[in-house]
C-alpha cells in the first residue's frame, strides 16, 4: 500500500505482523480488508489510525509510523482562506512562495 499527497504528510501506521492502513488525505483511515473508518479532519488522523488498529487486534508497542516527504510553505502555494485558517490555528507558520 503506498500513497503520495501533495497537501499532507504521509504517515502509514503498520505492526509487526503487516497489518497495515492507508492514510488519503488525512481523512480517511481505510484497512486492507475493506474495512473503513472515518476520522475528523487532519489532527489526531495518527492517533486514530492506532485506535482502529488496536481495536482490530494489534498491540500498540507493536506499531510503527512511516514518515514520508512532506511539501513546504515556500515551495507550494495555498489560498489565502487556508493560509489564513492555518496562521490562526499556528501563530506565525505563515510563509511566502518563492514566488512570492
Amino acid at each position: 500500500i503506498g500513497e503520495l499527497t501533495a497537501q499532507h504528510l504521509h504517515a502509514e501506521p503498520f505492526d509487526k505482523d503487516g497489518f497495515r492502513t492507508a492514510l488519503h488525505h488525512a481523512r480517511t483511515l481505510t484497512r486492507t480488508d475493506d474495512f473503513l473508518h472515518e476520522l475528523q479532519g487532519a489532527g489526531g488522523i495518527v492517533p486514530g489510525a492506532v485506535q482502529v488498529m488496536v481495536d482490530a487486534g494489534a498491540r500498540a508497542e507493536d506499531i510503527s509510523v512511516l514518515l514520508g516527504p512532506a511539501v513546504s510553505g515556500r515551495n507550494y502555494e495555498v489560498p489565502a482562506e487556508m493560509a489564513d485558517e492555518v496562521e490562526r490555528a499556528l501563530p506565525g507558520s505563515r510563509t511566502t512562495t518563492g514566488r512570492g
